[in-house]
């Protein structure tokens, strides 16, 4: 099973998309998670036909950043649970009858704010007892060993990711 999450940074350009469509023809991946598309409406299903994907779910972006994308085709049910402008939680039943949950999410980008993604996670971690893929761009460091420039990221933020 192939699955493919990137944080694109933008949609908005044919050479992105053009990476993207290829990365699909050559992984053929059954369900792909895209974050910080900065794309809206019809834009979107417009990805959705050029990716050959048949199925779409979708949270426009606000301002100059966000917006999340999750594709699939129809061998798979998806069923989205909840969403945000930070996140996509779905129940995903495989072309082998298995069920598991998918959760991405595009962490907030002021720190004083991330405490919210990781409430929703906890949250969501008491719903189902599923297994579970959760991932995405918390955007978060587990140390400060893996900052470069930028300023002081606070302890306090990475000790609750």
């Amino acid at each position: 099973m192939n699955l493919l999450c990137w944080n694109t940074r933008g949609m908005g350009s044919l050479t992105v998309f053009n990476k993207l469509q290829r990365l699909v023809r050559c992984h053929s991946p059954k369900l792909v998670f895209l974050s910080e598309t900065k794309l809206w409406g019809s834009k979107t299903a417009n990805l959705r036909f050029g990716l050959g994907f048949d199925s779409c779910f979708h949270v426009d972006h606000e301002g100059s950043s966000g917006s999340l994308v999750l594709l699939w085709n129809n061998e798979w049910i998806i069923s989205v649970k909840s969403f945000s402008k930070h996140h996509i939680d779905a129940l995903i039943t495989n072309d082998r009858g298995s069920r598991w949950r998918f959760t991405r999410v595009y962490g907030h980008c002021k720190t004083i704010e991330r405490i919210h993604t990781w409430e929703v996670i906890r949250h969501l971690n008491s719903l189902f007892d599923l297994p579970w893929q959760l991932g995405g761009d918390f955007n978060e460091i587990l140390g400060l060993s893996e900052k470069k420039g930028g300023s002081a990221s606070y302890y306090s933020s990475m000790f609750y990711f």
